[in-house]
């Protein structure tokens, strides 16, 4: 199978439900799973991650996106990049209709790009994935290699096929995951660069050391009704 992830379209950078929480309740110490239930099902919006989450750790702003071009999305806790999450829309006028969520590493804490996958992010996918993950666990979660894009472009270091695997959409799922790495090497093999796939055991990924800098869940528009 080919994935071709809403992220993909969107800016660059699924256990239980996770519990709505009280205003500022969350601890650095705690992992919360990013699953398409509860706060984050089909019917969420704007107004209910305030509910969930407090007004004051809810915020409209503009995020970077792919291609140098900025887009406009709801993000939750702006200001703490261990927690922070965000939520861009199918329906960006009322914001409602999840289109895709997305945690991701800490980059402004790293400019050079040496040490995002060392950042502390609290979340996690209902498989396992988290901030950090090298490709050979992530295997480990799907069960057997995937197929990954090269390095070094806009679309570059993503999942782009499970190959049958575990992480494989769900029949009847309401969503479906998409994961990005980064190569934790300073200079990585020539072949892992650029518009290519590759297979996440092949020398030239093993070469990389891929990590992964981002994770998200992404909903079919079809399947995002409105309350």
């Amino acid at each position: 199978m080919r994935i071709s992830p809403v992220v993909a379209l969107l800016p660059l950078i699924v256990l239980p439900a996770v519990a709505a929480d009280a205003p500022g309740a969350a601890t650095t110490s705690e992992v919360r799973m990013l699953d398409c239930q509860g706060p984050f099902a089909t019917d969420a919006s704007e107004a209910s991650l305030k509910q969930a989450f407090g007004a004051e750790n809810v915020e409209y702003k503009t995020v970077p996106g792919a291609e140098g071009v900025e887009t406009q999305a709801t993000v939750i806790y702006p200001n703490d990049p261990a927690r922070m999450v965000t939520v861009f829309w199918w329906d960006e006028a009322a914001r409602t209709k999840p289109a895709t969520i997305q945690v991701q590493a800490d980059y402004a804490a790293d400019p050079d790009g040496s040490n995002y996958w060392k950042t502390d992010v609290l979340w996690q996918s209902t498989q396992g994935v988290k901030i950090g993950s090298s490709a050979a666990e992530v295997e480990a979660l799907n069960g057997k290699p995937f197929k990954m894009s090269g390095f070094g472009w806009d679309y570059g270091g993503f999942a782009v096929g499970w190959e049958g695997g575990k992480l494989d959409t769900p029949e009847g799922s309401a969503c479906s995951l998409s994961v990005r790495f980064s190569s934790s090497v300073e200079t990585p093999p020539d072949g892992a660069m650029g518009d290519t796939e590759l297979m996440s055991n092949s020398p030239e990924m093993l070469g990389a050391k891929p990590r992964v800098t981002e994770f998200s869940i992404g909903y079919p528009m079809e399947d995002t009704p409105s309350r």
